[in-house]
């Protein structure tokens, strides 16, 4: 009957707008994901940075050390 037709149509319907849903949800899962990594990937660039940096900052006082000792000999001599 077309009562019962129309009701087909409508529960097709739903059953897309469903199906469209859960396709979003998981695009934006996996976007969320990504996200995640990049994050992830970010932090850890940002300590290597930091290390590096430190180390540069330890060699930089080191050479000053050097430096200096190398002007208070030239001085004495």
């Amino acid at each position: 009957t077309a009562a019962v037709e129309e009701q087909s149509v409508a529960t097709r319907g739903i059953a897309e707008s469903v199906r469209s849903a859960a396709d979003g949800a998981r695009s934006a899962l996996e976007n969320m994901s990504g996200v995640n990594d990049s994050a992830d990937t970010t932090g850890r660039t940002a300590h290597q940075l930091l290390e590096v940096i430190s180390s540069v900052a330890e060699q930089s006082q080191q050479l000053r050390s050097s430096v200096q000792q190398v002007v208070q000999t030239l001085r004495a001599a």
